[in-house]
């Protein structure tokens, strides 16, 4: 899903990384079927990034997740720590 951008802001279409992080979290959950929604949004607090990455996983128990990176750094270790780190 695009970026809203703020007013001066040019607007980024996200679509291509959207689905490589999507196919990343459904390699990593070995569930093709599971409903993964990828966005990006804005960070206000402090301690992170001017954008963020939210990962929505819609099973029966739904989460949601936070990559502290805009959609477009993040790469597959981030997927990978941030699904190992909700386990434990």
């Amino acid at each position: 899903m695009p970026l809203i951008p703020s007013p001066g802001q040019k607007k980024v279409d996200n679509t291509a990384f959207s689905a490589r992080v999507r196919g990343w979290v459904r390699e990593e959950l070995q569930d093709d079927s599971v409903s993964v929604v990828i966005t990006e949004a804005n960070c206000s607090e402090d301690s992170c990034s001017p954008l963020e990455t939210i990962i929505a996983i819609l099973e029966q128990n739904p989460r949601t997740l936070h990559i502290d990176k805009a959609m477009c750094d993040v790469i597959q270790s981030d997927v990978i720590e941030v699904l190992a780190t909700e386990k434990s």
